[in-house]
């Protein structure tokens, strides 16, 4: 997915970290809403790196085993103190011509497979994205 994104990025100035885990096996869940959510998140991160940075993406077991953790990062100005309580709400937009609807948009395809979203703000500058997905456990056999 972020090979669609390597010309662009390169040419703002910003790199890929990828910190994909071996662990993290395949999920039941729709690529293409999936696909959706990661592009937004990719594009908000690089609208956020105006002079270049780092976009980090890592994906990870989560500590249980019960999850899968995926974690979008820039090295951007991070999300303003007033933003914060807002982010995930319809029309909501800081930019010129941002819509306000990508971050809902997300929001509501991470709820829809029964994850969720939170966001940070990083002490180094930036902001992470994480979403955590639910790992579907294997029912428990009945002995007879």
């Amino acid at each position: 997915m972020l090979q669609v994104y390597e010309d662009e990025l390169r040419q703002r100035g910003i790199s890929i970290e990828r910190h994909l885990s071996p662990e993290v096996g395949s999920l039941d869940l729709d690529m293409q809403q999936i696909k959706q959510a990661v592009v937004n998140l990719i594009a908000n991160a690089m609208e956020a790196m105006e002079k270049g940075g780092i976009l980090t993406v890592r994906t990870q077991p989560g500590a249980d085993g019960r999850e899968v953790v995926m974690e979008i990062g820039d090295t951007g100005s991070g999300i303003s103190p007033e933003s914060m309580h807002n982010l995930f709400n319809p029309y909501y937009t800081t930019k010129v011509r941002g819509t306000g609807l990508g971050l809902p948009i997300i929001h509501r395809i991470v709820k829809a497979h029964k994850g969720n979203i939170v966001f940070r703000n990083k002490e180094t500058g930036g902001a992470v994205f994480s979403i955590r997905f639910p790992v579907p456990q294997e029912k428990e056999q009945r002995q007879p």
